[in-house]
């Protein structure tokens, strides 16, 4: 990478252990509408649903953490930041009905990035993927006085 940037762990200081450990889950549209859409009727929607949704194979496992990157609209390489959780129950058991499959408790020290931190990132890897695979790559674009709240489309 060239020019200036800040490096995304600049600013939520993860120890070695949480960049080895944490998975990336990035959220971007289904069939019917887009993560952003959902997001912005309620955060819980992305949050609670999209992050945490299953639909055949498992994405978590207990005590594992995950951060939750949702894309912008006009800029395929802007995420914003929405919630880190540690998963700490499974709500559907494997091979159930596709839906949110886990309850995660969200990292409060954390809290005041959720909704602001906009990360730019050119995805070129799959949903999830492994946060010290990609660390590297991820840069802050900006840091919003409030959470989302506008329509950007």
């Amino acid at each position: 990478m060239s020019g200036s940037f800040i490096a995304l762990n600049s600013v939520l200081h993860l120890s070695k252990h949480e960049l080895d450990t944490m998975k990336v889950r990035f959220v971007d549209r289904n069939e019917e509408t887009t993560a952003y859409k959902e997001y912005m009727k309620s955060p819980s929607n992305v949050n609670d649903g999209w992050f945490l949704w299953r639909t055949k194979i498992d994405r978590f496992r207990m005590g594992e953490s995950g951060m939750c990157l949702m894309r912008l609209p006009k800029n395929s390489d802007l995420w914003l930041l929405t919630t880190i959780k540690t998963i700490v129950r499974e709500l559907a058991p494997k091979g159930s009905v596709p839906g949110p499959a886990y309850m995660g408790e969200e990292w409060s020290s954390l809290r005041p990035f959720y909704g602001r931190l906009i990360i730019r990132y050119h995805k070129s890897r799959p949903v999830l993927v492994r946060l010290n695979t990609i660390i590297d790559d991820l840069t802050v674009d900006s840091i919003l006085s409030s959470a989302v709240t506008w329509n950007m489309e």
